[in-house]
């Protein structure tokens, strides 16, 4: 399923049609990622894309220049159609790349194709249902973040680290908008009848989240004295597998990974799977547990529909089923 991000670079208000004819796809696909780099077209929200979207756009150009090298050939701008897309994706799954990644990277290769057919250049839109393959959302539960608080093995570094995460798991926040509230958090935190409360516009997004606050950031933004510079995204996803696997949380999660065309299933140690965006499914998992109005969370977490909030969310069949442990049904003698 296409992420709806990648309809952005066709909406965007910013059509930059450069002056020079680019004959070869390669070529303006390049010039296309450099103008999202430096801030030339912007998503339908008026903001720059994301450092995470605009490395899968490079990412999925490299490995198209790869796949034109494999056919020693140049797509040219023409050639760009559903059929030449297909080939691709056959490309990326001969490589053994696994389903998902198959999917984000020729969803890419798709949009920047669409862009040409918006800007009505005598192009047919590349109409390729683009396929992917749902994993288990990891999410992270109280007792797990009572681990990691607890956890007396941590470096100072991941100490550091730990805590910010914590904050995460507390306000729901991205990576980017999370960085610019630590930055400066007080700018950000506002008072009514003597409670307190984080209002923020998202990065992504440029949606407004007005947040409690919780006494697990009160007491990490106390502790830093304000100010808590953020590492990047890269560094945060590789330190919190080892943090998570010093606290213990390594229970088995299945994974299903489809390389090549063949789907196998395996079980990996919980910490493995743990990364930032980690954070935000916690929260809104947890939260739902206590506030039942989704309206009011999508509030906090920004989103605009509670579909959205919803798809974030996660449960297991055992949480379903807990309510009716002590149904009279099961308690039928013969």
């Amino acid at each position: 399923m296409e992420n709806s991000a990648d309809q952005q670079i066709i909406n965007s208000e910013t059509h930059l049609i450069p002056e020079v004819n680019f004959e070869y796809f390669s070529d303006f696909a390049q010039y296309r990622l450099k103008q999202m780099e430096t801030g030339q077209i912007l998503t339908e929200k008026g903001v720059m894309y994301s450092a995470a979207t605009r490395r899968i756009y490079k990412s999925a150009i490299n490995l198209f220049k790869e796949f034109e090298l494999l056919l020693q050939s140049r797509i040219k701008i023409h050639e760009m159609n559903s059929r030449t897309v297909k080939a691709f994706e056959r490309f990326l799954i001969s490589k053994g790349l696994t389903l998902n990644s198959v999917g984000q990277y020729t969803a890419k290769i798709k949009a920047i194709g669409n862009f040409l057919f918006a800007e009505d250049i005598g192009l047919k839109p590349v109409k390729h249902s683009v396929k992917s393959e749902k994993q288990p959302q990891i999410y992270l539960s109280l007792s797990e973040l009572q681990q990691i608080t607890n956890c007396e093995t941590l470096t100072d570094g991941e100490r550091r680290a730990a805590d910010i995460f914590l904050v995460q798991c507390f306000t729901s926040l991205r990576h980017g908008t999370l960085k610019k509230f630590l930055a400066n958090p007080f700018a950000y935190v506002k008072e009514y009848e003597g409670k307190s409360f984080i209002d923020i516009v998202a990065d992504k997004t440029g949606e407004q989240c007005v947040i409690p606050l919780s006494a697990v950031v009160a007491q990490v933004i106390t502790k830093y004295k304000g100010s808590i510079e953020v590492p990047s995204e890269v560094y945060m996803n590789s330190v919190l597998k080892t943090i998570c696997r010093k606290a213990g949380i390594d229970n088995p999660v299945p994974v299903r990974i489809t390389k090549g065309g063949m789907m196998t299933e395996v079980l990996v140690e919980k910490f493995h799977k743990v990364a930032t965006n980690s954070a935000r499914r916690t929260f809104i998992t947890i939260i739902r547990k206590y506030i039942k109005d989704d309206n009011a969370v999508t509030k906090m977490t920004g989103h605009t529909s509670t579909a959205q909030l919803i798809h974030y969310a996660q449960s297991t069949k055992v949480d379903e089923i807990l309510p009716y442990l002590n149904n009279e049904f099961f308690n039928i003698s013969l």
